[in-house]
């Protein structure tokens, strides 16, 4: 593999983890808002801007995937390594939207149910 190419993916995946970690603190602020109360607000800006970012580097490592069978060992073990840090950051963004929803849902705190008398026990009392 041309060495000046090279270069140029290890650039790009160290630039790709940066964003990532970025992503991920963002993540990390947003728990530490929804767990002392405060809103999302704040921070959808900053999300939509890093993953506008990302979306953008996606693009430009596909076009890097038609390579994929000439790059080193090296930079193929960092992409796994990227990988794996993205789907930690999906788990967690799950995670703030899932406390944002249960945040966000009235508590159903007046539901009472009242118990229906099953067949068995109408028959029994009968």
């Amino acid at each position: 593999m041309d060495a000046e190419i090279e270069q140029t993916v290890e650039e790009l995946l160290a630039k790709y983890e940066q964003l990532a970690e970025k992503i991920g603190g963002l993540l990390k602020r947003e728990q530490a808002n929804l767990k002392s109360g405060h809103s999302l607000a704040a921070t959808v800006d900053e999300k939509k801007h890093l993953l506008d970012k990302i979306v953008a580097m996606n693009q430009v490592l596909r076009d890097y995937g038609e390579n994929r069978v000439r790059l080193t060992d090296s930079v193929k073990t960092k992409v796994e390594h990227l990988q794996n840090k993205l789907m930690l950051i999906l788990k967690m963004d799950r995670a703030v939207e899932k406390a944002y929803l249960s945040a966000s849902s009235p508590a159903p705190n007046d539901l009472k149910l009242k118990p229906v008398p099953s067949r068995v026990n109408r028959a029994y009392v009968s």
